[in-house]
């Protein structure tokens, strides 16, 4: 998956297992922790965790239709429900 913050570009594997998958790519080149699942069959929770720095984001993805939801936080109280939605057009 690649995750992009300000000018920050994360690429990192996603553990679908319940195993979380690492990658020197956080800041500062520290690792970050990545693991995902899917908590329905429209919608998926990714975690990702800085690790040695303070931040942990979850992003909950519903795809209803034509349109995609995201919902983030970050655990620590830094970003609270942060909504972002898309839509296709045809």
């Amino acid at each position: 998956m690649t995750l992009q913050f300000d000018k920050a570009k994360w690429v990192v594997p996603v553990g679908l297992d319940g195993m979380r998958r690492f990658a020197p790519v956080g800041p500062y080149g520290l690792p970050v922790a990545t693991v995902g699942g899917w908590l329905s069959d429209s919608e998926f929770l990714l975690d990702v965790d800085t690790i040695a720095n303070v931040n942990h984001f979850l992003f909950n993805v519903r795809v209803d239709g034509r349109s995609t939801h995201l919902l983030m936080n970050e655990i620590t109280g830094e970003i609270k429900d942060l909504a972002v939605e898309a839509w296709a057009w045809k």
